[in-house]
């Protein structure tokens, strides 16, 4: 899920005109800074972003209630990648399809698609129950990956919970970063199927989740 997401945030910031799919603070912060430049059109596109993101939290939020149980959780949190990933082959298939030039209708549709889908991510991300859990947003994860670690080598923690959590979180972040890094090389060698890398890591993680959790929890 962090690969599909850092490869979609350079996928739409190199191609959809410097605006992010995941990362809403750096959307937050180009929308200040369009605002007050002045730039309308400029602002359009961060806003849009800010917009399709909030839809697809919410409505991953009216599918997903943190009361039921464990079996029926996991089979929610399926359903919402199933459905992230169905809003990924769609902005693909939009992509190689149409023509998109800037400030098109187009071009407006394929932002709000591929933040409705960073948007349900989201959601399925912060229920699954892993601690420290994030694929989206690595500011906080980072600090707590620094903090931890800097009290880990001080001695002031040496508990085997904490380590295991910060391994894991240090592993999550490192993928978001592969998947920018693979995204970004793509990019520059011209593939043509660019677009279909985030899809296809989310199918990934759908295949998973599916062969890791025990049969009681499907």
């Amino acid at each position: 899920m962090a690969l599909s997401s850092g490869s979609l945030d350079v996928i739409a910031f190199l191609l959809l005109g410097h605006v992010f799919a995941s990362a809403m603070t750096g959307n937050a912060a180009l929308l200040g800074i369009a605002l007050s430049d002045g730039n309308w059109l400029s602002a359009s596109q961060p806003a849009t972003a800010l917009l399709g993101f909030v839809a697809g939290a919410s409505f991953a939020s009216i599918l997903f209630d943190p009361k039921q149980v464990s079996a029926q959780r996991a089979s929610i949190i399926r359903t919402l990648l199933v459905i992230e990933a169905g809003c990924l082959v769609v902005f693909a298939i939009l992509w190689m399809a149409t023509n998109h030039p800037p400030a098109s209708a187009a071009h407006y549709t394929l932002i709000l698609v591929c933040s409705f889908a960073m948007g349900i991510q989201g959601i399925a991300a912060k229920y699954i129950h892993a601690p420290g859990l994030n694929t989206i947003v690595f500011t906080s994860t980072l600090v707590a990956i620094v903090s931890a670690t800097v009290q880990l080598l001080l001695g002031r923690e040496t508990g085997a919970e904490l380590k295991a959590e910060t391994r894991f979180q240090a592993s999550v972040f490192a993928a978001y970063g592969i998947g920018a890094v693979i995204a970004g090389l793509l990019y520059w060698s011209g593939f043509a199927y660019l677009m279909w890398l985030p899809a296809v890591a989310v199918v990934a993680s759908i295949v998973c989740q599916t062969r890791l959790l025990p049969a009681r929890e499907r």
